[in-house]
């Protein structure tokens, strides 16, 4: 069964109304300020900007009004490709939409029709945790993904903005990144430069080196040290109950339980599911 790339996001978020589709002028139509998607893949405006010369724009494009003008809900890559194409009207459907619908519908439209890159994904993920007040569950739900997939790409935005910044660009991926993040200050930027130095690593071998390198500073620990079953058992466990990731660490006598957390919104959920009231 072929998989619905919204799951039920998309029917939550757009009502099934009866609208009536208008050209006007295309100079009428202003961005949306809340577009997640800060850089437009050249390649694939290119292949639109040809389509839109020979067919012309076949879906309209979701605008609310502004004053004299429009502004676009959904549909940017659509508008920017007929400009560019010379377009001087183009198809639009009129919706009624606040800010902050706005913001979830363009999301949601440009994780269905053209990949974000990582950074932007992640920017697009705290805006609705911090403007919605959502939890990285409900983030899931919306985009049809795990909730660590959710929580990993967020923890990208902890890295320094010189390597977020690479991530945009696409010089390193997003799973070097996640690789950066494992490493002390000092030896994630001699890494990064190694990386942006054309040394072409792919991140299992990144992986390799950060492990080697952390074993060196003393942070890591030998691959011939297994964990203990049943403490392995325990922190798997304890990571499907509060849905996030748990470390045990234990002593002869005494130890200690690690649990993350990736926003207040998630810190207040973890702690309402072990019952503390704040």
């Amino acid at each position: 069964m072929q998989k619905r790339a919204l799951g039920r996001g998309l029917e939550a978020l757009i009502p099934s109304l009866k609208e009536t589709v208008k050209f006007i002028e295309i100079d009428k139509v202003v961005p949306n300020k809340f577009q997640p998607r800060k850089n437009f893949d050249a390649d694939q405006m290119t292949g639109l900007i040809e389509s839109i010369k020979e067919d012309g724009v076949l879906q309209p494009v979701a605008v609310k009004p502004l004053g004299d003008n429009y502004e676009i809900i959904f549909g940017e890559r659509r508008w920017r490709a007929a400009k560019a194409a010379g377009l001087k009207t183009i198809p639009i459907i009129i919706r009624d939409a606040d800010n902050k619908s706005q913001l979830k519908l363009a999301l949601v439209e440009n994780l269905q029709r053209a990949e974000l890159n990582a950074i932007e994904m992640a920017g697009g993920y705290k805006a609705l945790i911090e403007e919605f007040n959502l939890s990285q569950e409900d983030v899931a739900k919306i985009v049809s993904k795990n909730r660590s997939s959710v929580a990993n790409t967020l923890r990208l935005l902890k890295l320094p903005q010189n390597i977020q910044n690479e991530i945009k660009k696409g010089t390193i991926s997003e799973g070097h990144g996640r690789v950066l993040l494992s490493l002390p200050p000092e030896e994630r930027e001699k890494l990064y430069k190694q990386l942006l130095e054309g040394r072409s690593f792919s991140v299992r071998e990144t992986e390799r080196i950060a492990h080697t390198r952390l074993l060196r500073s003393g942070q890591g620990k030998k691959k011939t040290e297994k964990k203990d079953a049943q403490i392995q058992y325990i922190e798997d466990q304890l990571q499907k109950a509060l849905g996030t990731k748990v470390i045990l660490k234990t002593g002869r006598k005494r130890g200690s339980i690690v649990i993350e957390y990736y926003s207040n919104d998630d810190l207040s959920r973890i702690l309402k599911m072990i019952g503390v009231k704040i």
